[in-house]
């Protein structure tokens, strides 16, 4: 399976905790940075954005994901089963 990285910002971000829902309803294993307490984490937001503050962001294997919406999901969703398909 692909790795998934959930960069997000501490309980109190409402987007990071709809990613979290998701992931979690959809039984996907993550790992998760916190750029309030990680500095690495929020190196690698500004490296993959551009910006401190665009969270969440959702990492699937090489594709980033900044924000998160409907076809957000849609696209981790379609990444994660092409995946188990190679397999």
């Amino acid at each position: 399976m692909l790795a998934v990285k959930l960069i997000a910002h501490g309980t109190e971000c409402a987007e990071c905790n709809t990613v979290r829902k998701f992931l979690s309803d959809h039984t996907i294993p993550y790992e998760e940075s916190d750029v309030n307490t990680n500095p690495k984490a929020l190196q690698e937001l500004v490296d993959r954005t551009g910006s401190a503050t665009h969270v969440p962001v959702v990492i699937v294997g090489e594709e980033t994901f900044i924000d998160f919406n409907e076809d957000i999901a849609a696209n981790i969703l379609e990444l994660l089963s092409q995946d188990n398909d190679k397999n």
